[in-house]
């Protein structure tokens, strides 16, 4: 019937070409198209005559597989003015559940957010962001297509921290060499609630003697290891002095 026809061209889903792909090889493989794989469920008066173009069709089955894939998070946050970023932001969940071909699943490295910039941040929160699904492949199903970014964002505060010991590592010989200063002062800026719960005890000054020698110098700025998220620290004095004890300043034995 006319009507039929017209109702073919004008509804993508009034007639397809249907393949049973149930028995077909792993790889690549050819299927013909004809009036047996021609379904046009609604207009039993229609059938195929011919087909203008090839009658072949190239197919390449694989196996499909599932894996969780890391979020790469896209998200460009900045705090307010007055206030610390503190540590990095996480993405609840952290992977995807992602599946699909073998071929094309194992080149996912990552899936990533959209870019989205999130300025003037002033607290503790969570905000959702999409996946950016215009960079992935088509033949991937995704088990979610959004995450949630949780960040940590507190009040900027400044802490000193007197009189901290600094040690000397390495091969030297203590009974002969020894830093000046042996103490200095630390101070550290970061996040209100990070400098509040710093305890001093775990904060540790060091230098390295091997480093005297190979930067040729005979002053040289600690290491300073803090492990707790801050932004940034400043020693006073800035720098130690390798002191070495001379042969006019003997060594005392000791008192059997």
């Amino acid at each position: 019937k006319g009507i039929d026809l017209i109702r073919i061209l004008h509804r993508d889903s009034a007639a397809w070409f249907e393949l049973d792909l149930r028995n077909a090889p792993l790889g690549i493989s050819e299927h013909s198209l004809g009036e047996p794989q021609f379904h046009t469920p609604d207009m039993n008066d229609v059938h195929l005559v011919s087909i203008g173009g090839p009658s072949t069709l190239e197919v390449n089955v694989d196996t499909r597989i599932t894996r969780e894939v890391p979020v790469h998070l896209r998200a460009d946050l900045h705090a307010a003015d007055g206030y610390e970023l503190v540590g990095e932001p996480v993405s609840i969940p952290g992977t995807i559940v992602v599946s699909g071909a073998r071929s094309v699943l194992s080149r996912i490295s990552e899936i990533p957010t959209t870019a989205r910039p999130m300025p003037g941040l002033h607290g503790t929160d969570t905000v959702e962001i999409p996946v950016a699904l215009d960079g992935l492949p088509p033949q991937l199903d995704l088990q979610v297509t959004k995450v949630r970014v949780a960040y940590n964002v507190q009040k900027r505060q400044t802490r000193v921290f007197k009189n901290l010991p600094v040690q000397l590592v390495g091969p030297s010989q203590r009974a002969v060499h020894s830093l000046s200063p042996d103490h200095l002062d630390l101070e550290v800026r970061g996040g209100a609630d990070v400098l509040a719960q710093l305890d001093p005890r775990v904060i540790r000054l060091f230098v390295d003697f091997t480093r005297f020698s190979l930067e040729g110098a005979d002053s040289v700025v600690p290491t300073v290891v803090i492990e707790k998220p801050i932004s940034s620290w400043k020693l006073s004095p800035a720098y130690v002095h390798l002191r070495t004890l001379t042969s006019a300043q003997p060594i005392a034995e000791p008192t059997p």
